[in-house]
């Protein structure tokens, strides 16, 4: 369970990512805010590698299984949006 604070910091960051273009080769800004908030909630090493990829680890001071979560952080641009339940809107509306 997430504290009252760390819920709002982890919503915060997903409104974030919406946000920021990440177009298939062009990834470099969100793996930046990545960093950041990697940084920001303690990871104890976070590095962007030659490829773009993002890779955030958290030294665990217990045995036992490892955790390993593995994602794609690029997009594609919207075709049709008319046609979406959820109509996109851009900042500026």
């Amino acid at each position: 369970m997430l504290s009252k604070e760390r819920e709002e910091k982890v919503i915060s960051l997903c409104q974030e990512l919406i946000r920021v273009k990440s177009y298939s080769g062009q990834e470099n800004k969100v793996a930046e805010v990545l960093k950041r908030n990697f940084q920001d909630f303690g990871f104890d090493d976070v590095i962007i590698d030659g490829y773009g990829n993002i890779i955030g680890h958290i030294k665990g001071n217990k045995p036992g299984k490892k955790i390993l979560f593995d994602g794609h952080i690029d997009t594609v641009p919207v075709t049709n949006p008319d046609e979406w339940a959820y109509p996109l809107r851009s900042r500026d509306s």
